[in-house]
């Protein structure tokens, strides 16, 4: 049995109830020496308070910051915050009531309960703090199968773990290269450390300028390549959609090659969407990754992330799968396929999707060609009309 998580507990003394209330919700944890729990309480007669907080932020492996207007405001509470960022002690932020934690550095973290819904919106609010209580179990958790060497986790797993969390931290200070560096250190300990994986993947979409959101002010469309995007930007033209057209950030998902895409496709918008729920902190529009109508995708929706499916044309029966399954069947002609030899002194016949691609959307131009795609254009004004700013809460789109 690996030694208990030490919990240190930072609020408010106005939200003195809310304290005493998650220590009587986590007394089980701690009866079971999965946690120890330490708040100012704790500091008995003749103790000097300064240093004995310090001592026991510099012991803990768990920081909960009770969040409500009082403690965002307290000097104390945000030092003590600090410190703990400082010695790379997981932060867990508890919101007790609407305050303005998302302007705030505890914005950087994943909040309790679910989704930042405070604790004094639930009915009843046993609820809330069970919701509380389960979040942190399931840090506890991992983190003590992280430090278990008795159940046979390696040393450099522990280590691993430490480098990510330094990693984390200088990500959110702004210091990519060095946070790079973290990331890259804690794959050579832990080459399946997904964390680290995840959070190094973003860094390089940030790096590359054609994937690079910073500035972005628009929600972002990511398709699984460069054609796709090309196809649906010249839908919208000819289709007479440029207010929405000019509304999106359309992005193909990786990098432009001489034979179409790398890194695209269903696995570049699967890589997105677990950077996204690692890291949706990192991202300041909302994102629709709109895969392929023949990908085995379940369809979803969050506050910032939607994932929807291309509409499949069940009228084409000579392509079946991509983007281009939207057209009708009668444009796929033979001067568009090309033929590789096979083994057996055949031919196998492939689609040249570079070239319909220049032809349909460069030569031949025809909006009637593109009357699937309507289908697309319905995906993307309701995206956009989910994301208007309250003050533009009225459809743009007739």
């Amino acid at each position: 049995m690996s030694k208990p998580l030490k919990v240190f507990i930072t609020y408010s003394h106005k939200d003195t109830a809310a304290k005493e209330e998650l220590v009587t919700r986590l007394a089980v944890m701690e009866r079971k020496d999965l946690i120890d729990i330490w708040h100012d309480n704790e500091i008995i007669s003749g103790e000097r308070w300064r240093d004995t907080i310090s001592s026991n932020l510099t012991d803990s492996n768990i920081l909960l910051y009770l969040v409500s207007a009082f403690s965002l405001g307290s000097d104390i509470c945000n030092i003590e915050l600090a410190k703990s960022l400082s010695n790379n002690t997981r932060v867990i932020p508890v919101i007790l009531e609407h305050c303005d934690w998302p302007n705030h550095q505890l914005s950087d973290f994943q909040v309790l309960p679910d989704k930042g819904k405070p604790i004094s919106e639930w009915q009843p609010e046993s609820k809330g703090w069970q919701n509380v209580l389960d979040g942190i179990r399931k840090v506890v958790d991992v983190m003590q199968a992280q430090v278990d060497l008795s159940s046979g986790i390696l040393q450099e797993n522990i280590q691993a773990e430490q480098m990510f969390q330094r990693g984390h931290t200088l990500m959110m200070l702004g210091r990519i290269d060095e946070a790079v560096e973290a990331y890259s250190g804690t794959l050579k300990l832990n080459p399946n450390h997904a964390g680290a994986y995840a959070n190094k993947i973003f860094v390089n979409l940030l790096r590359k300028k054609e994937q690079s959101f910073a500035g972005v002010t628009k929600p972002i469309v990511l398709t699984e390549g460069w054609l796709d995007m090309h196809y649906i930007q010249t839908a919208l033209t000819l289709l007479g959609e440029v207010e929405l057209l000019n509304s999106l950030e359309i992005k193909p998902v990786g990098s432009k090659v001489n034979e179409g895409t790398r890194d695209g496709g269903k696995s570049g918008l699967d890589r997105v969407q677990k950077v996204y729920a690692a890291n949706s902190w990192l991202f300041n529009q909302p994102i629709l990754l709109l895969y392929d109508c023949d990908t085995n995708k379940q369809e979803s929706d969050s506050e910032g992330l939607w994932v929807r499916l291309i509409p499949q044309n069940t009228e084409n029966t000579k392509v079946k799968k991509g983007i281009e399954n939207l057209f009708s069947s009668k444009l796929f002609e033979d001067r568009f396929y090309s033929e590789d030899p096979k083994d057996d002194g055949g031919y196998l016949k492939f689609l040249d999707k570079n070239r319909f691609c220049q032809w349909i959307c460069e030569d031949q131009r025809n909006p009637a060609d593109f009357d699937e795609f309507k289908g697309v254009v319905k995906i993307l004004k309701e995206f956009v009309e989910a994301h208007q700013s309250p003050q533009d809460h009225q459809p743009v789109f007739e």
